[in-house]
């Protein structure tokens, strides 16, 4: 079985090393570390899907969280949610290749089949969970 067709889906991922990305929110531009993403937090990563290319989130919280504009990032591109996206209690949102990256571009937000990472980030640019492969 290639790597490529080999599929991370897993329901919470944890913590696992360190990235530095540009984040820009409000106007301006900072930079932040995966390394800052506290594990089990109440928005975390649950899909990581390589051969589909999928990223998904989700709302662990007993209440809803407003996902509006934060980032979805690998260190060289980045996935701005769109303004209005709030998630209930255990619900998901998930973005494909077609809506993060239209163009196939390999220097934008790129799921690569080894040594990569995502990253997530409030729209104020704090990581709140992460996962390397």
């Amino acid at each position: 079985m290639s790597t490529r067709r080999r599929v991370i889906s897993v329901f919470v991922l944890v913590l696992a090393g360190a990235m530095a990305v540009t984040f820009t929110g409000g106007g301006d531009s900072a930079t932040r570390s995966c390394s800052e993403a506290p594990s089990g937090g109440a928005v975390v990563l649950y899909r990581i899907d390589l051969e589909n290319e999928v990223i998904g989130i989700l709302n662990r919280s007993r209440g809803e969280v407003d996902v509006s504009e934060w980032v979805i990032s690998d260190g060289e591109g980045e996935y701005r949610i769109p303004r209005g996206v709030k998630l209930s209690s255990g619900s998901t949102f998930d973005v494909w290749k077609f809506t993060y990256n239209e163009e196939g571009d390999t220097a934008g937000l790129w799921l690569a089949d080894e040594h990569d990472q995502v990253c997530v980030f409030t729209r104020e640019g704090v990581a709140v969970d992460s996962y390397s492969w």
